[in-house]
């Protein structure tokens, strides 16, 4: 027997409480009012083109982003009343019937942009779900848009509301606006295939009249147009870069000197030329299956528009990148070169300019082809002349001198930057000197031609080095002086370097003219005298030597005799490494009292040397005379005088510490000239530490050496290209100093992050891309080169991805026409030139089939009644390769209905 159940019992549910869909829209009125308030307290941004508003809810288990869009006009000052802000939400009418095309600009693009494109609406609401999501269910959909016509509605939010459906990429929008006189619905439709009764106007205008139900004699229908021409074949307008290649016949070793630039492939894919007819009477124009109105050459106006190719290699920056690949090779040197077959450069011998020249002339004569190397030998002479301008006796002059101002050669006139003072932090070396030029040559033999050519130049490289060091020849593109610590290792060795052959020759040159002075005064009379010490009398009377010229107002102070200056050595050069290392040795000796005397005796050396030369210069010194001229400041001078009429004095409280290092040395010093001391520079020694250096490294280490002055060479070949687009690169100033400060900083790390190095990489790319751009459109739209404000200002919005009109006359709208009818000539097979007697407008096959065919079509009608107010009504119809897609906007008075 069935339960007898009460009806109290069984109906449980309390319909008092909020379902989930009047929580959804309660959850979207929230939101709104929260951007209202907030947009009280903000004030406006008059940079942004985009007012942007998100926030994300859940209805149904799936997560939901509901926007808002508001275009900034930039024309007018920003509002400061209260009351006008509020009255941005709301709008009179959402269709503004004088819309038709808008030139595209990318800098207006956003994820939701097209329904502006498309509709001509500046404030719209967006309700859309996160992630791949999709919303195909018809019931689902009116659930939405029912939601947010509800939300808005309650709120009297006079802004129109759309629902993202169907795929993502379909950009398929549903939305609905209404205030208090209309109500606009928008609808969309894509096809993949154009049906047959929407292929032409004429047609489009049966089924919009169809759709607003009213004759098309008692209504004109409004029309624009717009056809869009694409031109991807540029003939001999390409513009690209050729790529370096050792293998090429007609190769020119010039172009290794400096870096390339550009890119391999013409950067510019697409030049489109969209011609529109603005606001036509369907009466006026028509565009059937055998006739058409729209022609290219007619249309009353042009803009052009590019689209990019796919991101191109850029040879400057993949310079830069194959350093950075190399880092993972640990190689030997010695290895690599192995490799090469034959009498390879890994020789036990030094390989000198000389004996490349000796041997590719016997090549030559002997008619033997073999592989020696990687390079040829006629482009590797080339290169060392380039590198060794000093070593090329073919002519009186070096055709590459090294600039001993080592400044770059761009012209200061012309710039607006000073590379030279923005760079000067940069821990490299001078620009053009021998590192520099090492470099660019090297970054294009490893771009071209891979690490063994690069091992073999650096092979090269070090081998010269040598013979110069064995031969006393200086090295070129390097001053003289001490190593620089303001320099990266690399240079500051090759600075020891040619402090060693300086020192070497001048030490050969002295031990000359002793050897031949003790020739000419020598006889079989020669005394020898033992070393016994002497007596302080017969100190006194010995005879100075090594004296370099009298210290003007000084005298000794127990002797009376004039202060002499004395001949020292040469101060000891010290690369950071080994400063680095002799600090190590320092902490090491540790604080104890036998370490500490070790470290004042290690510090001490040059001191001792310099009291010796002193006591040799002047026999009778005492401490007090060797520091009132070798430290000034530890004298105090007092206001009596001596009995020699100079002031006397004391030393300072340090020079007085008992058995002070000072006070020591001077004890153990003993008079001997600097000519007779022990060497403190052995630089023999220093000379093949600097060769081991070099010949020790694996292509890792060279390239870790390398890549600081790398940075530098590309930032200043970046500048000097970029320089001279001050009108079409407005943000390369700024966009370049960050690149060098990025490259700035990189150089001063000890350690080398590749991943920050391809950063750097990454950023010069795009630079160089724009730039690249920038030269393909100004040899495709200004071959001839004049410069005008206009045609820079159109590059620069060109680059920028901006459409920009053009008028069919001047000289870029003629330049244009010729493209078009060029490029359609090599499609026909037609080699026939463009008539220049001829004025009329052009034929139709001088442009190709419009790639992108566009209308829009507009009417003010009663709806949905005659005695009804006039409602706008709107249809955007878009034919493509692809398909079809139909916008529509259809108006309905909601008062007198």
């Amino acid at each position: 027997m069935n339960e007898e159940i009460e009806e109290t019992e069984f109906y449980q549910q309390d319909f008092t409480t909020a379902s989930e869909w009047e929580i959804f829209i309660s959850r979207i009125e929230e939101i709104i009012n929260q951007w209202r308030v907030d947009d009280l307290k903000e004030t406006q941004n008059k940079e942004c083109i985009w007012i942007t508003k998100s926030e994300k809810l859940m209805f149904a288990d799936v997560e939901f982003e509901f926007l808002y869009y508001e275009k900034v006009k930039k024309t007018e000052p920003p509002c400061e009343d209260t009351s006008n802000r509020k009255e941005r939400f709301k709008i009179e009418n959402s269709i503004d019937l004088r819309h038709e095309f808008h030139l595209f600009d990318e800098s207006l693009c956003h994820s939701h942009s097209l329904i502006y494109t498309w509709y001509g609406v500046e404030k719209y609401f967006v309700l859309t779900t996160t992630g791949n999501i999709e919303i195909n269910s018809e019931s689902k959909i009116k659930v939405l848009l029912s939601s947010l016509v509800i939300a808005v509605s309650n709120l009297n939010c006079h802004i129109p509301a759309f629902v993202q459906i169907r795929e993502k990429w379909q950009r398929l929008y549903l939305g609905v606006h209404q205030n208090e006189r209309f109500r606009t619905n928008f609808s969309m439709v894509h096809l993949k295939r154009i049906p047959l009764n929407c292929r032409y106007l004429s047609d489009l205008i049966q089924m919009f009249l169809q759709k607003v139900k009213i004759s098309h004699v008692t209504n004109t229908v409004c029309c624009g147009t717009q056809f869009t021409y694409d031109l991807t074949d540029f003939g001999s307008s390409v513009w690209k870069q050729d790529i370096f290649s050792l293998d090429n016949d007609n190769l020119d070793v010039k172009s290794l000197y400096r870096l390339p630039f550009g890119v391999a492939v013409d950067p510019i894919a697409t030049l489109k030329l969209k011609g529109s007819w603005l606001k036509q009477p369907s009466t006026a124009i028509g565009e059937y299956q055998f006739r058409s109105v729209f022609e290219g050459d007619r249309a009353k106006n042009w803009s052009i528009l590019v689209e990019d190719a796919e991101p191109p290699v850029c040879l400057l920056s993949d310079c830069l990148n194959d350093y950075v690949n190399s880092l993972k090779n640990n190689s030997t040197i010695q290895d690599i070169l192995a490799e090469l077959s034959f009498d390879s450069l890994v020789e036990t011998k030094s390989s000198t300019i000389s004996s490349i020249l000796g041997r590719a002339a016997r090549n030559s004569l002997s008619g033997a082809q073999k592989l020696t190397s990687t390079i040829p030998e006629n482009v590797l002479v080339a290169i060392l002349y380039y590198l060794f301008p000093d070593a090329d006796t073919r002519e009186s002059e070096p055709s590459y001198p090294y600039d001993k101002k080592g400044e770059n050669n761009l012209d200061e006139s012309k710039k607006f930057l000073n590379v030279n003072k923005e760079c000067k932090g940069f821990k490299t070396c001078p620009s053009d000197s021998l590192l520099w030029r090492f470099c660019i040559i090297s970054a294009g033999l490893l771009n071209s031609s891979g690490f063994r050519a690069f091992a073999q130049i650096w092979n090269e490289f070090i081998q010269e080095m040598r013979y110069r060091w064995e031969m006393n020849i200086f090295i070129p593109g390097l001053s003289r002086d001490n190593p620089d610590l303001r320099t990266c290792l690399l240079h500051q060795k090759l600075q020891m370097l040619n402090c060693c052959i300086e020192r070497k020759k001048s030490r050969e040159d002295s031990q000359k003219e002793l050897d031949f002075d003790s020739a000419e005064g020598s006889s079989s009379d020669e005394e020898f005298f033992d070393c016994a010490e002497k007596p302080v009398e017969e100190v006194k009377k010995m005879q100075p030597v090594g004296r370099l010229g009298k210290y003007e107002g000084l005298k000794l102070i127990e002797t009376g005799e004039f202060l002499y200056i004395p001949i020292t050595q040469e101060p000891v050069p010290k690369t950071e490494d080994q400063l680095d290392e002799d600090a190590d040795v320092l902490l090491k000796l540790g604080s104890d009292a036998q370490g500490s005397e070790m470290r004042a005796k290690l510090m001490s050396a040059s001191l001792l040397s310099d009291m010796e030369a002193f006591k040799a210069a002047n026999p009778g010194a005492i401490l007090e005379d060797f520091v009132r001229w070798y430290s000034p400041r530890d004298w105090t001078e007092a206001d009596e005088e001596d009995q020699w009429g100079q002031k006397k004095g004391e030393l300072s409280k340090r020079m007085l510490i008992e058995d002070n290092i000072w006070a020591q040395t001077w004890k153990t010093a003993k008079p001997v000239p600097a000519n007779k001391q022990k060497l403190l520079f052995l630089d023999t020694t220093e000379a093949e530490k600097v060769m081991h250096f070099l010949e020790s490294r694996t292509l890792q280490q060279v390239i870790e050496l390398l890549i600081p002055i790398m940075l530098q060479v590309a930032v200043y070949r970046l500048a000097e290209e970029i320089l001279p687009f001050e009108v079409e690169l407005p943000d390369g100033l700024e966009r370049l100093r960050n690149v060098i400060k990025l490259a700035e900083r990189m150089t001063r790390e000890s350690n080398i992050s590749p991943r920050k190095i391809e950063g750097i990489a990454q950023e010069m790319a795009q630079l160089e891309l724009d730039i690249s751009k920038i030269h393909s459109l100004s040899y495709k739209l200004n071959p001839t080169g004049a410069d005008s404000k206009e045609t820079r200002e159109l590059l620069r919005d060109l680059v920028k991805r901006k459409e920009v009109p053009v008028e069919k006359k001047s000289a870029i709208g003629e330049r244009l026409t010729k493209l078009f009818y060029e490029a359609q000539q090599r499609a026909n097979l037609v080699k026939e030139e463009l008539p220049e007697e001829e004025a009329t407008p052009f034929s139709t096959d001088r442009y190709p089939h419009p790639s992108m065919r566009e209308f829009v079509l507009c009417v003010n009608t009663r709806k949905p009644e005659f005695y009804s107010s006039y409602c706008p009504q709107y249809l955007r119809a878009i034919q493509t390769n692809e398909g079809m897609r139909l916008a529509g906007a259809f108006s309905e008075d909601i008062c007198f209905f």
